[in-house]
């Protein structure tokens, strides 16, 4: 199962993401970050994501199973 965190390079969004690490491994959990260069630290894959910019969001979410 692919699980896609949404707002990654922010605070909250970065600690969100530990859970679902430690559950499924870091190769099934990908970050979305408006700036994924931002995110790079999370150790995890960051794709663009923007709930303003559809088109990106969509390509990114487009093996993922689960969002949160």
């Amino acid at each position: 199962m692919k699980i896609a965190i949404t707002a990654a390079s922010g605070k909250l969004g970065a600690e969100i993401v530990k859970a679902p690490v430690a559950v499924a491994g870091k190769e099934n959990v990908i970050g979305l970050a408006r700036t994924p260069s931002k995110a790079k630290n999370l150790g995890i894959n960051i794709l663009p994501g923007d709930y303003n910019e559809k088109d990106i969001s969509e390509k990114s979410l487009e093996s993922i199973d689960t969002v949160l």
